[in-house]
């Protein structure tokens, strides 16, 4: 299967999901993908960007691009994706197409979001994010650790 390409700038609802009969014909993975991205796509950029995003369904990766007009890239994330069609983890790149920090996620059993570890380009701990729920699956708090595992304290307010 041939990766899909996607622009945001085009329309809010371009995607592999065009319409209501297409969304019976997509895996599982492309359906979760378009759900992650659709959620990414709600945080502003700016005008004289573009956004784009290459769903390649049987590698289990979706990549997303913000370039500005000329086409040069201002930001590049490549998420994967375990068999359950999770998010397992992300690797964000810097301008040049060079690896900036990784991300891995781990989860419960229904897929909640329960730890964000973050590592350098060369696999050092960077540090932490740990989200705790309650037994609905509501979100109680996050808490950050540096690469020493000492909380890092919350901004006040």
């Amino acid at each position: 299967m041939k990766p899909r390409e996607t622009n945001a700038a085009l329309a809010p609802v371009v995607s592999p999901i065009s319409n209501r009969r297409d969304l019976f014909r997509v895996s599982s993975f492309e359906l979760r993908a378009f759900l992650l991205l659709f959620v990414l796509s709600c945080a502003a950029i700016a005008e004289d960007t573009i956004k784009s995003k290459v769903v390649d369904a049987e590698n289990h990766t979706v990549t997303e691009t913000i370039a500005d007009t000329k086409g040069r890239i201002l930001k590049k994330t490549r998420f994967f994706f375990d068999a359950n069609n999770w998010s397992k983890g992300a690797i964000h790149f810097t301008t040049k197409d060079e690896v900036k920090y990784k991300e891995v996620f781990k989860r419960d059993a229904t897929g909640r979001l329960l730890e964000t570890r973050l590592f350098d380009k060369d696999d050092k701990s960077l540090g932490k994010r740990v989200c705790q729920s309650d037994g609905n699956g509501k979100l109680l708090r996050i808490d950050d650790y540096d690469a020493s595992g000492r909380q890092i304290a919350p901004a006040r307010r």
